[in-house]
């Protein structure tokens, strides 16, 4: 990953007995970094636009998943210890979609 990239965390995820998928996740764009943080970027759907800081080693099994226009896209987890506090924990919160797909 590397400034400019665009990043998706999945956070959760379930099929129904119906065969629907719901699934919720974040997603920000890198804008900076210093040797150990991420700074990243995300716009709400209100179009506010919020920023955090993260520690890079938050991210782990990056997935680069191609490009969106030119910026490289990728998918991690968050690892396991990382347990986000204040404004990290908010921005989650915030920057959160929840989805549900169904099948025709």
């Amino acid at each position: 990953m590397q400034i400019g990239s665009i990043v998706s965390i999945p956070l959760a995820g379930a099929i129904t007995s119906g065969g629907s998928l719901c699934c919720a996740g974040f997603s920000f764009d890198i804008i900076g970094e210093t040797e150990k943080a991420w700074h990243v970027e995300a716009e709400l759907e209100s179009g506010k636009v919020i920023d955090a800081w993260f520690p890079k080693k938050a991210f782990t099994g990056a997935t680069e998943r191609g490009r969106f226009g030119n910026q490289p896209t990728f998918t991690c987890q968050l690892a396991c210890w990382f347990k986000p506090t204040g404004w990290t924990a908010r921005f989650i919160q915030l920057a959160t979609q929840n989805s549900t797909l169904t099948a025709a």
